[in-house]
């Protein structure tokens, strides 16, 4: 047996150690999910998984009850597999068993409902037998608010950091947990969203966050104003926990059958599209944009450019595939020529620095992506326009209203 106190406080209270105990109390709750889907699906199951109980137990000293937990001692190499800032072990010689972890951790978050994540994975190998110790829960705590996980939980950024540096392998797949991925468009406290980006790695660097699904698409004919549209709309459902998205490609056929490939009104979409998902849609100025975008949630911006400026604005980013679009110096010859207009998704910002998610493939600028200084996305010159898709809890349905609460009651019985 191990005894476990904590090192800022050698005589803790119950409430310093329940954390622990609470997620090892969910790991096991999970882990007996996740061997159940793996057999259903008909894997082998090369590795048996379990966590080691943790018990707590309470002593007297100077008048006063403490406590600290204690753990069965494991016996071998102690491996860790991953932590809770997203850095996962990617040693050759236990790609397997990583590969196999990191898929719990994923499926976790989809187990309940994108409220919580499994991480801090750890411990030993036996003959198949993986026994861990110590597990760290996240959830969807708020900044500043104590968590009943502990200091470890990092919140909805955590979950962010875990899936920036994961790559689906065999059993996500066999659990079909890729497609999950879209659940991660959530919406963060931003002041939480920045104090962690500043612990996110050294010297300073901002690991990027994206807020819009990872997947650059590449559209077929006039059909910008479609993928954009997806992009928002579908990261506007992902927020309502429960919620079935529709896959990206599904709903940009579906627009376009309505609204046709040689362009088309966002507005006008959202406006027929919108109502029949439960969700509203708004039109921002830059301030709304950027505070939206600091929000971590995608905005639709829609502007327009004369040939020259196309010109200009495509041969800037075939030199400059990660340059920052500041100004258009041909301006000056739009009079008298006719404007063509282009949407895309605006998906972060550092500074001025505007990250967009384009439609026309990952070969353009920056693996599909471009940057833009604010300057010049507010400028009159390009007519701008920026659309926020959100809902309110009143519009919701009574089957996204029954997944929250199927949710809550998994989260209750897994504490029993």
């Amino acid at each position: 047996m191990v005894a476990k106190r904590l090192q800022r406080k050698e005589h803790a209270t119950k409430e310093d150690m329940l954390p622990f105990c609470r997620s090892t109390v969910m790991a096991v709750s999970f882990r007996d999910s996740f061997m159940a889907a793996l057999r259903k699906r008909g894997d082998p199951l090369h590795w048996k998984l379990n966590f080691v109980p943790c018990y707590l137990y309470e002593y007297e000293h100077a008048g006063s009850t403490c406590y600290f937990v204690g753990e069965q001692k494991l016996d071998g190499d102690f491996i860790k597999f991953n932590n809770n800032a997203g850095w996962k072990n990617e040693d050759p010689k236990y790609s397997g068993i990583s590969e196999f972890m990191q898929a719990f951790s994923h499926f976790t978050f989809i187990q309940s409902g994108s409220l919580y994540m499994v991480v801090d994975l750890q411990g030993t190998v036996d003959s198949g037998t993986l026994l861990l110790t110590d597990p760290q829960v996240i959830s969807q705590k708020k900044a500043g608010e104590k968590s009943p996980f502990g200091h470890g939980d990092l919140g909805p950024v955590g979950f962010k950091y875990f899936m920036s540096n994961h790559s689906c392998g065999p059993t996500c797949r066999l659990l079909q947990l890729q497609q999950g991925f879209d659940s991660l468009l959530l919406s963060l406290d931003p002041g939480s969203l920045r104090r962690a980006e500043r612990r996110s790695g050294p010297g300073g660097v901002i690991r990027p966050l994206q807020s819009a699904s990872a997947t650059v698409h590449r559209q077929r004919g006039g059909t910008c104003y479609a993928n954009a549209v997806a992009t928002i709309v579908r990261a506007a459902e992902s927020r309502i926990i429960g919620r079935r998205v529709c896959p990206h490609s599904s709903m940009v056929d579906e627009i376009v059958k309505v609204h046709g490939s040689s362009g088309g009104d966002p507005e006008r979409v959202l406006r027929l599209l919108c109502p029949g998902k439960c969700l509203r849609f708004r039109k921002l100025d830059v301030e709304g944009m950027l505070e939206c975008i600091k929000n971590d949630r995608p905005v639709l911006w829609s502007f327009w450019l004369c040939d020259a400026e196309w010109d200009e604005f495509s041969a800037f980013f075939r030199r400059s595939p990660r340059g920052v679009l500041s100004r258009l110096f041909k301006s000056e010859l739009r009079v008298g020529s006719s404007r063509i207009g282009h949407a895309c998704v605006i998906e972060s910002c550092q500074g001025r620095d505007l990250q967009c998610k384009n439609s026309w493939g990952s070969n353009f600028a920056a693996d599909g992506r471009f940057h833009v200084d604010v300057a010049l996305v507010s400028s009159p010159m390009l007519a701008s326009t920026f659309i926020d898709v959100y809902y309110l809890e009143a519009d919701l349905r009574d089957e996204d209203r029954a997944a929250y609460e199927r949710a809550q009651r998994w989260l209750l019985n897994g504490l029993r």
